[in-house]
């Protein structure tokens, strides 16, 4: 038999994240799974070994959304390369948490800017409209845009579902009954992701009422 090596990158990407599962498919009308294997640091993997023939390539993560998850790949007489940039990881789950004197707070919204360069992305499970009575003014975030925002939950957790690999900052806004705002801190958090979810390492707090 022979080798099937490929690459899983993370959108926007030439490499990508270790753990992704990769099987190996048959062709048939109900497809036979004939290998599987997972990625390796980089997103490299290697499948052996594989007789002369057409299979599917797929891939599969329990948390990671995939953009490109097949792909056909022809073995003839020797040992075959997955073409670039056909099975692609688009984000990964970014989670953090607010708290006030140590209670989850629900309700707080975090919002996610990106630099205006940056290559855009489909956001998912993340309200990209305008938030109401959110403005950035006086935090210094040069060249940042908003992407979009999410909300924390009944456990003062929230999550960003996909985010390619990439560079962003997060700014929180809390406005509770009657439009009272209060102040959350820290104000703003830069954080990286890079191949891999990422829990933020600092958790957000309400200190109380700004004026």
């Amino acid at each position: 038999g022979f080798a099937v090596t490929g690459q899983v990158a993370s959108f926007g990407d030439s490499i990508g994240p270790k753990g992704v599962v990769v099987n190996l498919l048959s062709t048939s009308a109900i497809p036979e799974v004939l290998l599987s294997t997972t990625t390796q640091v980089g997103g490299g993997f290697l499948l052996t070994p594989v007789k002369p023939g057409q299979y599917n390539i797929e891939i599969s993560h329990e948390r990671w959304h995939l953009a490109k998850k097949r792909t056909p790949v022809t073995v003839k007489n020797g040992n075959t390369e997955v073409a670039a940039n056909s099975l692609i990881v688009s984000g990964y789950d970014v989670s953090g948490s607010v708290t006030s004197d140590s209670e989850p707070i629900m309700g707080v919204s975090f919002v996610l800017f990106q630099q205006a360069k940056a290559k855009r992305f489909p956001t998912v499970g993340c309200d990209s409209s305008a938030l109401t009575g959110f403005s950035p003014t006086g935090l210094d975030l040069k060249e940042l845009i908003p992407i979009c925002h999410v909300a924390s939950d009944a456990k003062g957790r929230f999550i960003f579902p996909s985010l390619p690999s990439g560079t962003y900052t997060v700014v929180p806004h809390y406005k509770g009954m009657h439009s009272i705002k209060f102040d959350v801190q820290p104000q703003h958090l830069a954080f990286k992701v890079e191949h891999d979810s990422l829990e933020l390492p600092m958790v957000f707090q309400v200190k109380g009422f700004s004026v």
